[in-house]
């Protein structure tokens, strides 16, 4: 891995497609195998977020937007927007398409924008929290 810029942010060597989930310019690879203990994976991680880190990871991921109040709000990045339809809540990471009604959490957001897998996001979630997983046997 190389690393790029005065921020140091982190390149995956693999290319675009796979790029794993980023927090304040830093890029954090994706894992390779998939834990089975997704569900409690998912609520370690939730329970190590806090409303600080969902305006970080927004300001990184869409950099296009602006906080207005308790929601940051800019284009779609994923589809042809024209005017600024997503938001996603500061408090919790919940996003919303107005413009379409399509909405998840902080997940389903960086599946998205990223166009990883779910196993993916969270091994990035874990490396950005410093969550150490446990290794199935």
């Amino acid at each position: 891995m190389k690393t790029s810029g005065s921020h140091g942010a982190v390149q995956d060597p693999r290319g675009s497609k796979s790029r794993g989930v980023r927090a304040s310019g830093v890029h954090l690879p994706p894992a390779r195998a998939a834990n089975p203990r997704t569900p409690n994976r998912i609520q370690a991680i939730k329970a190590a977020l806090h409303p600080g880190h969902y305006e970080v990871l927004c300001r990184d991921w869409l950099p296009d937007g602006k906080k207005q109040g308790d929601w940051w709000v800019t284009k779609v990045p994923w589809r042809e927007d024209h005017s600024p339809s997503l938001g996603v809540s500061l408090t919790t990471g919940r996003w919303q398409d107005f413009a379409r009604g399509d909405h998840g959490d902080v997940f389903d957001l960086a599946q998205k924008i990223f166009d990883d897998s779910l196993n993916d996001v969270l091994s990035g979630f874990e490396t950005m929290l410093g969550i150490q997983r446990e290794r199935s046997q």
